[in-house]
């Protein structure tokens, strides 16, 4: 036994010797590690003097780009799996797995992986949020780097923000978005992903007001939302005006009754006057009229 025991002793040392080491298999999230990381180091060699102001924020979902060799051997290998599970061992289709992995090794065509990545710029008052497409290649060098979008927030709303970008509730934050809040940015979102630049930074900019004000205030209904609102245009805060009365809010539509906004009448008294103010909003919250109708 004492025998044995110093052979196997000699052996490891002599395979130590001979500098061999067990290398392990990279698992799936160290490679997406890998991948991530030669990403923001690319950008961030890229930004020179601006890479202070870096911050990575997200990774969307990876596309692997295959030529068509490996597609083939992917259809081979699913085939396998399936006759694996029957318990068939086909010799035929194992060489021919082997022959198409040959095929691959004298392939010219290589290996390619796009990201979706999201980034920032933050500076002194405001952070610019940055949608990028990045394509690598087997060895982990950027390929191609495509800027899809750039989007600037005022510092004060960058967490609402992020919160948006990645469906996080902005009302109870560090959980993942109400039913009532998703539906909030599923409406928010399908209009900004359909309409101009100049339109849509100014819906953005009244989402990101709405989101700090329905966390301050722990509500997102409508009517109360719209009350907050006419109470910051009349006296500049959200506190209820002297004797205040809000009638019943109503929708606006246009001639083939489609809602389109809402409009409502604030009466509230002003030392010894009683003032009266019409507001009109439209489905975004955007004030598109506020007139003083008493004097």
């Amino acid at each position: 036994m004492f025998g044995k025991l110093c052979f196997s002793f000699l052996v490891l040392a002599f395979i130590g010797s001979c500098g061999l080491k067990y290398v392990p298999t990279e698992t799936p999230e160290q490679f997406e590690a890998r991948r991530h990381l030669a990403i923001e180091n690319f950008i961030k060699t890229s930004l020179n003097s601006d890479s202070s102001l870096y911050n990575s924020e997200a990774f969307g979902e990876i596309i692997v780009v295959k030529p068509e060799s490996y597609k083939f051997l992917d259809s081979l290998f699913e085939l396998k799996y399936e006759q694996e599970q029957k318990g068939i061992n086909d010799k035929e289709l194992n060489e021919q797995i082997k022959s198409q992995k040959l095929k691959i090794d004298q392939d010219t065509n290589r290996l390619y992986y796009l990201e979706e990545h999201v980034f920032s710029l933050k500076r002194k008052d405001s952070s610019e949020f940055i949608i990028s497409k990045v394509l690598l290649d087997e060895q982990m060098n950027v390929e191609r780097f495509d800027v899809e979008n750039i989007i600037e927030i005022p510092n004060k709303y960058r967490s609402y923000y992020k919160q948006y970008l990645f469906n996080e509730s902005f009302i109870y934050p560090g959980i993942q978005a109400t039913e009532e809040e998703n539906r909030f940015y599923n409406f928010y979102r399908e209009r900004l992903g359909s309409t101009i630049t100049i339109e849509g930074d100014e819906i953005l900019s009244r989402m990101l007001q709405v989101m700090d004000l329905a966390y301050k205030k722990r509500t997102l209904q409508t009517t109360e939302i719209l009350k907050y609102l006419a109470r910051t245009k009349i006296n500049g805060t959200t506190k209820e005006l002297e004797k205040e009365s809000i009638f019943n809010i109503y929708q606006l539509q246009d001639e083939n009754n489609v809602p389109v906004g809402y409009w409502f009448v604030v009466e509230f008294k002003s030392g010894s006057n009683i003032v009266t103010w019409y507001f009109e909003y439209d489905l975004y919250l955007r004030e598109t009229k506020a007139i003083r109708t008493d004097q």
